[in-house]
């Protein structure tokens, strides 16, 4: 079973536990940053005790690190599981929708075995 990547900014304890997500927890945004670095994350969940600017400058810096990282907020862990389930069903909604297939040859061939 695949696992996807989480990782949680808080300095608070948490004991989610969401099926299919590793969970990985720092305790600064610079350490999140520093993580950030060395590998790619789904999701990056920051607390809401953390002030704006913090919040400002992880997405600023998440986002030239991986562009499809995915910035989420919380700030209970009941919060924190809705949150990371919601933002990953509709970052995947929207990336499907975007997504077709160009199946003209397929058409036109069967179009041509039909025909004879």
């Amino acid at each position: 079973m695949k696992h996807f990547k989480a990782l949680i900014i808080s300095n608070q304890s948490i004991s989610a536990k969401i099926l299919n997500w590793k969970l990985d927890k720092v305790e600064t945004v610079e350490g999140a940053l520093t993580i950030l670095q060395q590998q790619d994350y789904r999701i990056v969940a920051i607390d809401n005790s953390f002030d704006e600017t913090d919040k400002q400058k992880l997405k600023t810096i998440a986002k030239l690190f991986n562009k499809e990282v995915i910035i989420a907020t919380f700030s209970t862990n009941e919060d924190l599981k809705t949150n990371i389930s919601r933002a990953y069903r509709n970052q995947r909604a929207v990336s499907l929708k975007n997504k077709f297939l160009d199946n003209a040859f397929e058409i036109e061939l069967a179009c041509k075995l039909n025909m004879n």
